[in-house]
């Protein structure tokens, strides 16, 4: 008869087999640094600046990645080479042209069901960088690199089976932008989605997180310049 240990001791050893919890710690260290962040500028700014509570919490966080993960690369694992650099390019060119196709059939379904898409994150930053270019746009930049870390690297080594690890990310990346049960929220999941299932492709192909950040911040940096364009037009 299994005794109560040794189905315990199956268990652990099941989930060694699977799963690499030290990876865990990045999320939670992320969601604990932006709530200490949020209070502290409430506390001592006494006001609600949004924009400078991402900053500081998007420094802190960097600060974390570079401490926390710097046992996992040597000097040659984060060089850019000429090969990582055209992959780079050619998958930024690639996203690029999706994200216009995503967005053009999202503002067709939004103007044939009469919906404004104002209300979602592109809207939101859109907002805020119009009070403080400088802070979100670093914010907004610097979170390709968090992200990334997070959603790719860090889901790849909690989950050992690859597959697992390529669905869990594909949709806690694209789901973790959704702003909200409304239509708008659920049309703009289109870019998300496939956004999110881009980047998790590439780095499921070449397992190279070099590659798959650069992608992420470019594209981040294409979408503050082309929101900066639309603030002027």
């Amino acid at each position: 008869m299994i005794s109560f240990f040794d189905t315990i001791t199956d268990m652990r050893e099941m989930i060694k087999r699977n799963l690499d919890l030290k990876y865990l710690i990045p999320f939670i260290a992320n969601e604990a640094i932006i709530v200490l962040s949020t209070l502290s500028v409430m506390i001592f700014l006494k006001n609600e600046n949004y924009s400078l509570m991402e900053l500081i919490s998007t420094i802190i966080m960097m600060i974390f990645i570079f401490f926390f993960f710097r046992k996992d690369f040597n000097k040659d694992k984060l060089k850019v080479d000429k090969e990582t650099f055209r992959l780079i390019i050619k998958y930024t060119v690639i996203i690029f042209s999706l994200n216009i196709i995503t967005t053009s059939i999202e503002n067709l379904l939004s103007t044939l069901l009469n919906v404004s898409l104002d209300t979602t994150n592109q809207g939101m930053i859109i907002e805020m960088l119009y009070y403080n270019p400088f802070s979100i746009s670093v914010s907004v930049i610097l979170a390709g690199i968090i992200e990334e870390m997070l959603y790719r690297y860090s889901i790849f080594r909690i989950f050992k089976n690859r597959k697992t690890a390529f669905f869990i990310s594909w949709l806690i990346f694209a789901f973790g932008h959704f702003s909200g049960f409304n239509l708008a929220a659920y049309i703009s999941m289109i870019s998300y989605l496939t956004l999110s299932f881009a980047l998790t492709y590439i780095y499921y192909k070449y397992d190279d997180i070099r590659i798959v950040c650069g992608v992420h911040l470019l594209n981040n940096t294409i979408g503050i310049i082309e929101m900066m364009v639309l603030m002027f037009m």
